[in-house]
Formats: structure tokens, sequence, C-alpha cells
């Protein structure tokens, strides 16, 4: 499991490892951070699910993903939004670059190519109806619950 010094390298990546660092710093004990670790998920739930529940299971307090969310599976929608409810530091995968158009697509085989094409459309609507939620309830008064990262 990373040690303190692991941690102080992650600090720039994200702001969590610097506030367990300062826990530490405050306690005068060693705070360690138990990550759960994973990736080429591909859109399948399933196994995201089973990968997820076995690292509660072996105590993860944290989480780094390695990429690839999306990919060939036919639950993009459902692995991003159980991948955003972790709150995880990631690493973008090739599949994830391309989707988010950042990769070129002359990468990808046939069928690669083509499940990018085919996520980029699901996940479009996806966003586009979770925005449309967040005016509704924000033109209604309510305020709209902030996407994990977004506070």
């Amino acid at each position: 499991w990373p040690n303190q010094s692991t941690m102080a390298v992650a600090s720039g990546l994200d702001g969590r490892a610097r506030a367990w660092r300062g826990l530490a710093a405050t306690t005068g004990a060693a705070a360690h951070v138990r990550y759960g670790v994973f990736g080429d998920v591909h859109a399948n739930l399933t196994a995201l699910d089973a990968v997820l529940d076995a690292l509660a299971k072996a105590g993860a307090q944290a989480y780094l993903c390695l990429g690839d969310i999306v990919g060939y599976g036919a639950d993009a929608q459902a692995c991003v939004a159980r991948v955003r409810e972790l709150d995880p530091l990631i690493v973008g995968g090739n599949h994830d670059w391309a989707v988010a158009g950042r990769l070129d697509l002359d990468w990808f085989n046939a069928p690669a190519r083509a499940a990018v094409l085919w996520t980029r459309k699901v996940l479009a609507a996806d966003e586009a109806k979770r925005k449309k939620s967040q005016a509704k309830k924000a033109a209604s008064g309510k305020k709209p619950a902030a996407a994990k990262g977004e506070e």
C-alpha cells in the first residue's frame, strides 16, 4: 500500500493526498490510505461492480482508476456514473481519450472505432439529459446536486 512518500508524489495530482498528509502532520501519526486500483472496465458494469465489491471488502478507502472506463461494452453511462460516485484519481485510457475526442480514431481497428463512435452518442445524450434535469431543478428553486468534483 502507498506510504507517505508515495502520497507526496500523488499530491501533485490531487488535493486528497495533501489532506491525508495534513492529517498525519496534525496527529503525529503516519496516515495510510488503502487504494483500490482498477482499470480496463470497457463499459462492463457487471465486472466493474464485482471488482469494486472485492476492493471494498479488502478495505479500499480511496480509488485509482487506470483508465478505459468506456470501450466495447453496452453499459457506458452506468459505468461512468458508478466511477464518478467513487471520486477516484483517474488516468485516462485510450478509449476514454478517443470518446472525449482527444485521440485520433486512426489508432483504432474497425470494431473499436465503431464502439468509440457509439459511446460518444450515448454519453452525449446522457449528459444532455443530466443538464436538462439540473436546469429544471434550478428553475424550480431547488439546488441541483453537484457532480463530484464540481462542488
